[in-house]
């Protein structure tokens, strides 16, 4: 008999629209979101500040609809449907910049055909001074000078190394009836391979958080302190069939594979080097992309080498522990005899692995001829 549950696992959904709101902040989502909103859906929302000299900012985290079909009408004031206080009309699947009110109400319209279902959208809004065109954000994976937003103000913009600035570096907040950037926000994203040296730090795919592309080629490289190895493990990793990651241990790929992987395979392992230097080699090909990997590397001190293991049908004779210098020693199980070489030694240098490669056991095989006997008369 199988056990099971009387139901499916139950999903906590937005509420449904026609909504007043009040700041100082919150959060407004489509109806069930996260998952796929209703078909012929008329929803309204009017936020109020607290506030009365204040103004309102709206900042989307997500928005997926259905493009020209499905819309988020976005107005200034408390006036819903009022055309002359329509800020912008909403739809598709990029997600929208900021937007921020002239005055302290602000009106949202979602309306939605009867044909295609999508994701939606989630927004949070925040009551701000007026003059103000609000706080844009900060960079994944990069920084950000200046902390003011009011009318003249400029914020400048640059990212970590291995990651290229795709936008303006410097944006300007606009005079005028409503506030705005001069331009979107900026975006921080990884290059097509990088050489690092140090003790920990972070490889990204190409374009990173965002999907790679075609046909790459990317060549990684990781040096770290004499001595000491490299761990690597990944916090996300998702490639299409077809892209590989493939890990050597040292500083070109002539030195030993540690793994080839593809789709999610290098979730929830570590992959340790015997020595100091690690090199990854990051191929695409013409078909699906995806999100890539953001893998993190760390250093460890190289005090043993790895159990070498015991030959199929063999066992160890001697083991001193795996530390440099060390040796062990095997032998076969009867009917086996032994295949390559008898002792491995933990090598001293810069590198922690055996000097030769676990031998083999192989069946002894007994070769046993037919003699023939011819009686002489």
């Amino acid at each position: 008999m199988i056990a099971a549950w009387s139901d499916q696992r139950p999903v906590c959904r937005a509420r449904m629209c026609d909504t007043y709101l009040r700041g100082p902040s919150g959060v407004i989502t489509s109806p069930n979101y996260p998952v796929q909103y209703d078909n012929n859906a008329y929803c309204v929302w009017v936020i109020t500040a607290v506030n009365p000299a204040k103004v309102i900012k709206l900042n989307f985290e997500e928005f997926d609809l259905e493009r020209g079909y499905d819309t988020l009408t976005v107005g200034d004031g408390g006036q819903v449907g009022d055309q002359k206080s329509v800020l912008y009309v909403l739809t598709g699947t990029t997600v929208p910049d900021l937007i921020v009110s002239t005055q302290h109400q602000m009106w949202l319209l979602f309306q939605t055909d009867s044909v295609k279902n999508l994701l939606g959208f989630k927004a949070t809004y925040e009551e701000i001074d007026q003059g103000s065109c609000g706080d844009p954000g900060m960079l994944a994976y990069g920084k950000r000078e200046g902390s003011t937003f009011r009318h003249g103000d400029s914020l400048t913009f640059d990212c970590q190394p291995a990651f290229e600035l795709k936008g303006q570096t410097s944006i300007t907040c606009l005079g005028g009836r409503r506030r705005v950037w001069s331009s979107p926000l900026p975006r921080c994203v990884a290059e097509c391979g990088s050489s690092v040296t140090g003790t920990q730090g972070v490889l990204l795919s190409p374009n990173y958080p965002l999907n790679y592309n075609h046909h790459h080629e990317c060549i990684y490289s990781i040096q770290t302190q004499p001595g000491k190895g490299i761990q690597l493990k990944a916090r996300a990793f998702s490639l299409e069939a077809g892209d590989v990651l493939k890990i050597y241990d040292g500083n070109n790929n002539s030195a030993r594979l540690l793994g080839s992987f593809s789709h999610a395979e290098m979730l929830g392992l570590n992959v340790n080097s015997t020595s100091s230097s690690m090199w990854l080699e990051f191929i695409t090909d013409g078909n699906g992309t995806n999100q890539g990997f953001e893998l993190q590397f760390s250093s460890f001190d190289l005090i043993k080498c790895e159990n070498p293991g015991i030959p199929q049908f063999g066992y160890k004779v001697h083991d001193e522990g795996h530390f440099a210098g060390s040796s062990v020693s095997f032998s076969c199980d009867p009917g086996y005899t032994l295949r390559g070489s008898r002792g491995l030694t933990c090598l001293t240098g810069e590198r922690r692995s055996w000097d030769q490669p676990l031998p083999t056991c192989v069946a002894f095989i007994l070769m046993v001829f037919p003699i023939t006997f011819r009686l002489m008369n």
